[in-house]
């Protein structure tokens, strides 16, 4: 992607994410005449580290919990989290990532070709209820997550085909590797369930497969603006946009993804998205999806 090689070569970039109570307007999608085309899209075993990602389409479970109350009444009640973020996952191109656990984002460090940095610091500060901040440093192979004051801190050595977890709330051997000649990616957490804590994805002749539970989920790439997960998922590229179409998560809709040369604009047809704003310094993220919660993130990269 042209403008983000662009802006990935500043020293310090701010990154901005505001969650607001509206959905964006009109306005804020670029028009036609100011929109460039996305690259080809592609489907590759991937991993991520980081976790810098802007949810795209989250999956969610829900669960029952049974309490007393003060008046000694039992109470039902349901709860729906959103499912947390696993580490193996889909390149699917332009920033999109698919994890194992079919969460769909924008990835960051892959939209702004950060992998390939040999150094550099993210620091997420969240100026929500709670605070706190977390930092990021790659130097080398080596990368560094700072969890904040109460969090600890994880050390991840980056290697040619996989990486290692070292340390801080993860355990101290977690491995993601390449194996059988790179045709399959694994995740080993080492634990106590010894093979059936480990998670795979597998390459295929037109994609990847994804095992899961009840059913394996099968990404294919039919042609470089075309991809396929059943009827449950499908990603077109267009000339002026990258159009979804999403079964998942207990509902279908259509999502449309545009971009100019700053701004990235990610919404379904009631603006319930994302806009990614840019400038030489500068990357906001507004958010359409309720809550008070902002954070400022910046990239000092090449330290």
């Amino acid at each position: 992607m042209r403008f983000i090689r662009r802006i990935a070569t500043i020293f310090v970039l701010t990154v901005t994410a505001l969650a607001g109570c509206r959905s964006l307007e009109p306005t804020d999608i670029p028009d036609a005449g100011s929109l460039l085309p996305f690259d080809p899209l592609r489907v590759e075993l991937a991993w991520d580290v980081f976790g810098m990602r802007v949810d795209m389409r989250r999956q969610t479970r829900t669960y029952t919990t049974t309490r007393m109350d003060s008046s000694g009444q039992m109470i039902t009640e349901q709860r729906t989290e959103p499912v947390p973020y696993h580490y193996l996952g889909v390149d699917l191109g332009n920033g999109l990532f698919l994890d194992a656990n079919l969460n769909l984002g924008m990835d960051i460090i892959k939209l702004f070709e950060l992998e390939n940095k040999a150094s550099f610091t993210i620091v997420k500060t969240d100026d929500s209820f709670f605070g706190g901040s977390t930092t990021f440093r790659k130097n080398g192979n080596r990368v560094t997550i700072d969890h904040g004051t109460f969090g600890g801190t994880t050390e991840v050595d980056l290697l040619e085909n996989g990486a290692t977890f070292r340390g801080g709330w993860l355990s101290s051997d977690q491995d993601i590797r390449l194996e059988q000649n790179g045709s399959e990616i694994v995740y080993d957490p080492h634990g106590i369930f010894g093979s059936w804590s480990i998670a795979r994805i597998y390459k295929t002749d037109r994609g990847t497969r994804i095992p899961g539970f009840w059913n394996d989920s099968e990404i294919l790439l039919l042609d470089e603006d075309n991809v396929r997960m059943g009827n449950r998922l499908s990603i077109e590229r267009k000339p002026d946009e990258i159009t979804i179409h999403s079964g998942l998560y207990g509902g279908s809709g259509t999502y449309h993804l545009r971009r100019s040369a700053n701004r990235i604009v990610f919404y379904p047809d009631d603006l319930e998205g994302f806009r990614m704003d840019f400038s030489q310094r500068e990357l906001t993220v507004y958010r359409a999806t309720g809550g008070i919660s902002t954070y400022t993130t910046v990239y000092s990269i090449g330290e």
